[in-house]
């Protein structure tokens, strides 16, 4: 697995789970546990390596898978007694060795654990472990590319209610949080848009439409009538009468 590129801070893990798709993240924690050689978590490791080989077979061969297998339990029993230990083995040859192990990790006193731990899987075999873990973790990262925008934007498409639960997900803190870390490469974006583009946009708003008032005067009232001081409104009205018989 490649090497991030240096960050002057290393964004925290709400923005991990905003720009690292959940398999990767899943798989990059996997690899961790191997670079650190997490003993402990090696038994969510070994479930991982068999969930995944069970789905794609073609990940492993049969002898890879088992030799993963058996290395992951032959640390996790040697270094905490309370563990089970079943033979994972489908390779002959490697069965023979599981069973021979089996029997002798029932017999073993502390003393001679820690010195098998010692002389026999120590640091040579850690480092054999980590780099076959590496590895299987590094055909899991090939075989799933990160899709681009576009090929993000079809598969969403393509989901029922795929666009109404990513948008109910969005957090604004989180995503602000994010934006704002120190880590975000802005140095590295780029832009294809030319100044063309730009002129297309801002020349809708010359439109006449957008030129005139948004709100217009109103038309000035007519003038009022006026009325001669001995004239009634009624006395108006019956001068426009013309009768006729």
């Amino acid at each position: 697995m490649d090497a991030p590129p240096p960050l002057s801070s290393p964004p925290p893990l709400s923005s991990l789970r905003l720009l690292v798709p959940p398999l990767r993240l899943l798989t990059a924690a996997m690899w961790q546990v191997g670079q650190q050689r997490s003993v402990k978590h090696y038994g969510m490791l070994e479930d991982f390596v068999a969930v995944v080989t069970e789905a794609v077979p073609q990940l492993l061969t049969d002898r890879q898978r088992s030799v993963l297998l058996l290395a992951l339990r032959a640390k996790v029993s040697l270094m905490c007694v309370c563990v089970f230990l079943m033979c994972v083995c489908t390779d002959p040859q490697l069965d023979e060795s599981c069973s021979a192990f089996l029997s002798l990790n029932n017999k073993l006193n502390p003393a001679e654990r820690r010195r098998l731990l010692q002389d026999v899987f120590d640091h040579g075999f850690d480092s054999a472990l980590q780099s076959l873990i590496s590895d299987f973790l590094s055909r899991i990262d090939q075989l799933f590319p990160v899709p681009d925008l576009r090929q993000a934007a079809s598969w969403l498409h393509a989901a029922p209610g795929g666009l109404e639960d990513c948008l109910q997900e969005a957090e604004r803190a989180e995503l602000r949080e994010m934006l704002t870390n120190q880590s975000c490469l802005l140095g590295q974006a780029t832009t294809t848009v030319g100044c063309d583009t730009e002129n297309v946009l801002i020349s809708a708003w010359s439109h006449p439409l957008f030129s005139k008032p948004a709100n217009p005067d109103p038309p000035p009232p007519p003038p009022p009538l006026l009325l001669r001081p001995t004239q009634t409104s009624n006395q108006i009205l019956r001068s426009g009468l013309t009768w006729s018989w």
